[in-house]
């Protein structure tokens, strides 16, 4: 009978267990792809070179241009891109999107067939195709080129503010509208457990929420205090997302708070949803 006992109490901790890893360790992967330059179009002086080096895109001069053509699944504010390329003295070039002049890049000094990375994060991409052109300008020339790595964030990663731990005031309200955390008075708050596959500083945070009339809280990731957040009215009950960007996470376990602050209430909320790239 003691026997048996015990072999029903292992059984249930290692259920309990299992039930909490299930929630704090949901892993999340992004899309990643590769576009090598020597299958782009090229233009002006730009061409392929194929060496002992390997393959890659050279003669990158004056209005000359390497021009991708990449994919993402969905529009996104938070897409990066690592371009590949090497270069033995100081030199720029122009990154377009669409059509869109992104930033003026002085690459860092590499070598000469040393191929490294600069890396370009919050980029801007539409659902569907996008362009991405890289060009040498009008006074310079730019750095050899290899390929291109664009990452796009994962679809994201709900968490339910019913679900998550809450302290003070806070409290779960369940009425014809849903089930949702109210009462986040001051010195409230709502934790939840995020999990990131990989340390980012781009990630993306979407916060739904209702309030009817002006209300604030305070954004805590890790203890540190990110932002302070007032919230445009949605009218009660009307959910909608107040997103922040480039939100920095740990790889693994991270903490992600919403507290209330000492003067002042903050709105109803339904969830988060966190993007990582």
């Amino acid at each position: 009978m003691k026997k048996n006992k015990l072999l029903i109490s292992i059984f249930i901790i290692v259920a309990m267990f299992l039930s909490y890893a299930s929630i704090t360790t949901v892993a999340v992967s992004a899309a990643s792809n590769t576009y090598e330059a020597r299958y782009a179009q090229l233009s002006g002086e730009a061409r392929v070179v194929s060496d002992i080096n390997g393959t890659y895109v050279g003669f990158v001069s004056n209005n000359s241009a390497t021009r991708f053509t990449v994919y993402s699944a969905s529009t996104t504010t938070s897409a990066s891109i690592k371009i590949y390329y090497c270069t033995g003295e100081s030199r720029s070039a122009n990154l377009y999107i669409n059509g869109y002049l992104i930033q003026r890049i002085s690459f860092p000094i590499t070598g000469w067939y040393n191929f490294s990375y600069y890396k370009v994060n919050n980029v801007c991409l539409n659902s569907g195709y996008n362009t991405i052109e890289i060009r040498g300008g009008s006074t310079y020339w730019a750095p050899d080129f290899q390929k291109i790595v664009v990452d796009t964030p994962s679809s994201g990663v709900t968490y339910k503010a019913i679900n998550a731990q809450l302290s003070g005031g806070a409290k779960i309200v369940n009425d014809s509208n849903g089930a949702y955390v109210g009462f986040v008075n001051s010195n409230s708050a709502i934790k939840f457990t995020v999990y990131s596959a990989s340390t980012t500083t781009s990630a993306s945070i979407k916060i739904y929420y209702c309030t009817g009339e002006s209300r604030s809280a305070n954004l805590y990731v890790n203890g540190y205090l990110i932002q302070k957040i007032s919230f445009p009215i949605t009218g009660w009950y009307n959910f909608s997302y107040y997103q922040v960007n480039n939100v920095r996470l740990n790889s693994g376990n991270n903490i992600v708070e919403i507290r209330g602050g000492s003067t002042y209430w903050a709105p109803d909320f339904q969830k988060i949803v966190v993007y990582t790239p």
